[in-house]
């Protein structure tokens, strides 16, 4: 049986293949039903193991900084709104 842990060279393939995707929520959640169907079905499974352990990780570490962005955004609008437009 493989070992459970990943190996350096396995998270850097997963991460340059995944961290495109992940920013986008389409991308992020279909890429992970993907990376678990393959898993089950029994392919490629190192890197699916740790395709689904980013996308676990961009969960906790990530998308919790989702609602203090969005407040920050949003309470800083009026900034970007006072500028001129032709300053952009």
């Amino acid at each position: 049986m493989p070992s459970q842990t990943p190996t350096r060279h396995s998270l850097v393939r997963c991460l340059s293949c995944c961290l495109p995707a992940i920013w986008s929520p389409a991308g992020s959640w279909g890429a992970l039903l993907v990376a678990h169907k393959k898993l089950a079905a029994g392919e490629d499974v190192e890197f699916m193991r740790n395709k689904i352990a980013v996308a676990r990780f961009y969960a906790e570490h990530v998308l919790t900084r989702v609602p203090g962005l969005r407040d920050s955004v949003v309470a800083g609008a009026a900034a970007v709104n006072d500028a001129a437009l032709a300053a952009f």
